[in-house]
């Protein structure tokens, strides 16, 4: 029996926006991309005061430095939890690799 590869699809989205919108895109983009950095900051931080691996589903999200960071809170919430998950995705990742 062949075993199968695992295969991810893409969907491009195109977009026209107005400047208005695209003002917005970049605004949420950039909080997005210094959200990500400081959780991966706060993250490594604790792995390396603690050797603790911050990969709960919501480790980061309840953490108060983070969730409650101005970056955080000029996010909706959909968008920054999505990105807090991702740094523990990451987090994740590495644990699994470290342990091989």
């Amino acid at each position: 029996m062949a075993k199968f590869k695992k295969t991810m699809g893409v969907q491009q989205v195109l977009l026209s926006p107005t400047k208005e919108v695209e003002a917005v895109l970049h605004y949420l983009c950039r909080q997005s991309g210094k959200l990500y950095n400081s959780a991966v900051y706060f993250a490594r931080q604790t792995f390396f005061k603690t050797g603790k691996l911050l990969t709960g589903k919501f480790d980061l999200s309840f953490e108060p430095s983070i969730a409650k960071s101005m970056v955080a809170k000029s996010l909706p919430s959909t968008p920054m939890q999505q990105t807090l998950m991702s740094v523990t995705e990451a987090f994740k990742s590495f644990k699994e690799l470290k342990a091989l």
